[in-house]
């Protein structure tokens, strides 16, 4: 039986833990549960718990498929601690659901909402939300539209890459500012600003357009 953090959740044990990241970061591809079970110690539960923990903290993407298959995100260089103690809090912030999207996106390069949903461990409209912010700031571009009579969804594809940190979005003074926590980048993507670019105009780094 595992042990229990003082909020009732299983804790990882060393043990399982350090030999399970150590696998996923040495894997060049996705890898499944019974893929890690090969060649790590613990149970189908324990490493489970350890997967869902590590994705739920943007350290992990799932990869959808049956089974399903997991991998390191870039970037995602150290063992995410159990976070149970003030110290585990210090070394990793805990992941927002943007941050989660984000990663799967660096992850995936090309995808769609369903499966940016399941990789990220995120909800239909905070997909939604945040694809539509980062499409009209050109950070992700659409490279096939869905047909919805037809079941087809759309697919869109990460243009701008610019490193682990998540594009967040502020509104001063009624604007609607996407902000590229990588670069310090500020795009305005008010939906008046938006309308009126071209498609073939670029954003530069001020919000304006060349």
């Amino acid at each position: 039986m595992m042990a229990l953090t003082t909020k009732g959740t299983p804790r990882i044990k060393a043990a399982v833990a350090r030999p399970l990241w150590a696998a996923l970061r040495a894997s060049s591809s996705p890898r499944s549960i019974a893929d890690l079970l090969k060649e790590c110690p613990g149970t189908y539960d324990t490493i489970h718990t350890a997967l869902k923990r590590w994705q739920e903290r943007g350290a992990v993407v799932r990869h959808s498929g049956n089974p399903s298959r997991f991998r390191v995100v870039e970037g995602a260089d150290s063992l995410p601690p159990d976070g149970r103690s003030d110290t585990a809090k210090t070394n990793i912030r805990e992941r927002s659901a943007r941050q989660r999207i984000w990663a799967a996106m660096r992850v995936l390069k090309t995808f769609d909402a369903p499966t940016l949903r399941i990789a990220a461990g995120a909800s239909e409209r905070a997909v939604a939300t945040y694809v539509d912010q980062l499409q009209r700031a050109r950070y992700v571009q659409m490279v096939e539209r869905g047909f919805r009579q037809t079941g087809r969804v759309s697919v869109y594809r990460l243009a701008r890459n610019t490193g682990p940190k998540c594009p967040s979005t502020s509104r001063p003074e009624g604007k609607m500012i996407l902000v590229d926590n990588n670069n310090g980048r500020r795009v305005d993507i008010s939906p008046g600003v938006v309308s009126l670019r071209r498609k073939d105009q670029e954003v530069n780094a001020d919000g304006g357009v060349s």
